[in-house]
């Protein structure tokens, strides 16, 4: 993708990245306990153990973090947006890659990582708004 076009549309890809990870973490507890159920209701033995990150040896947590960060650099790089809208969306950026990064360590981290992805969707958003109503000025 050609660095204007990416430049111009951080703010979508940072909308649908932070909400498709939203949807993924609030939805992966239940996939992994439909999975369990269905293992012990059919099977005699134990399940295995799967760890949310990594499925197929491909770890999303850091997928979603790297598209966070392109998102943010490319929404703060050269936009019309305020010096608020900018910091916000940086330091919604830190509070989602350590939410992310240290979910296993407690459910703080995970709300963290909510939270923030919450305030990147929102915070992407203004943007958005901010810099297509700039454009049109």
């Amino acid at each position: 993708m050609e660095e204007k076009n990416l430049q111009n549309n951080s703010d979508l890809i940072g909308i649908i990245s932070s909400g498709l990870c939203l949807i993924h973490c609030l939805a992966m507890p239940f996939v992994l306990g439909w999975y369990t159920f269905s293992e012990h209701a059919h099977h005699d033995h134990v399940g295995h153990v799967h760890a949310h990150a990594s499925v197929g040896g491909f770890n999303w947590d850091y997928f979603f973090i790297l598209l966070a960060l392109v998102a943010v650099l490319f929404s703060t790089r050269g936009h019309a947006a305020s010096t608020l809208v900018k910091s916000l969306l940086w330091v919604f950026f830190a509070m989602f890659a350590i939410g992310i990064g240290f979910e296993a360590f407690g459910v703080f981290f995970q709300i963290l990582g909510y939270t923030a992805s919450l305030g990147l969707i929102a915070t992407h958003w203004i943007n958005y708004r901010e810099c297509r109503n700039h454009s049109h000025a």
